[in-house]
């Protein structure tokens, strides 16, 4: 099974308010790239069944039938800072909205991938996303609970990835079927995507070797969905992190 952690404590920070709670049921965050990962799970149950992979092929996207690319252009961006052996619980997650750090109701998030190892993360949609970096390492700086976090200590690393979201008439172009953030599917208000990338891949495959209506498929499946986070987008981009402090207030 692909490894991962669970986070049964979460904290919740705003300029306000600061609410720590307890999860009663707690999901496992699947971690993404090395020997242990989601990717590596899933090549390994492909080969099984007889798939056969081709790496570092000169394709283009008219040369396939599925794209899965990833994001296709930059709706937001992601930046953290890696760092090592510091004493921010293991199995606590920590989430601040401020739109000082993270404006328009995006947020910044710390959790342990490892246990030598944290991440501090900040979000900030494209038009703040040449300053996400300089606004993480001002929020580390500025904030105690951050600062403590990091113990004083220099990231050993950074890491980046862009998020692209959308509502496509149709996820096909071209006789070519678009899955997960090729596509635009992605949560706009929390910028979480991995489970319609999953279902979406799936659903590609089905339409192909079942000759199924790939755009009714996946619009059946979550549409709604997808509407209903770009409304919370809305919300969080016009009200921002005062929208977050209602919710904490109503709690």
């Amino acid at each position: 099974k692909p490894q991962g952690r669970r986070f049964p404590k979460i904290t919740f920070c705003t300029r306000t308010e600061e609410l720590d709670l307890m999860a009663r049921k707690v999901g496992k965050l699947v971690f993404r790239g090395g020997p242990r990962s989601l990717e590596q799970d899933i090549y390994e149950y492909a080969e099984k069944i007889g798939v056969r992979f081709e790496f570092n092929a000169a394709k283009t996207e008219k040369d396939v039938n599925i794209v899965a690319t990833g994001p296709r252009r930059c709706d937001a961006l992601a930046v953290g800072a890696v760092f090592e052996n510091t004493s921010f619980d293991r199995d606590r997650m920590l989430v601040m909205f401020n739109d000082k750090y993270s404006p328009k109701g995006c947020y910044l998030y710390v959790m342990s991938t490892s246990d030598d190892r944290v991440e501090i993360i900040n979000c900030a949609l494209a038009p703040y996303a040449p300053d996400v970096r300089k606004l993480l390492l001002k929020a580390i700086e500025e904030k105690k609970f951050l600062r403590e976090i990091a113990d004083g200590k220099e990231p050993v690393g950074y890491f980046s990835c862009t998020v692209n979201f959308d509502i496509p008439k149709s996820a096909v172009r071209d006789n070519r079927i678009y899955v997960g953030e090729a596509a635009g599917f992605q949560d706009a208000s929390v910028g979480t995507g991995m489970r319609y990338a999953l279902e979406s891949g799936k659903m590609a495959a089905e339409a192909i070797a079942y000759q199924r209506d790939y755009d009714s498929m996946w619009k059946q499946a979550f549409l709604p969905t997808l509407r209903a986070s770009f409304a919370r987008r809305f919300a969080l981009s016009t009200f921002g992190d005062r929208a977050v402090d209602f919710l904490l207030d109503i709690l």
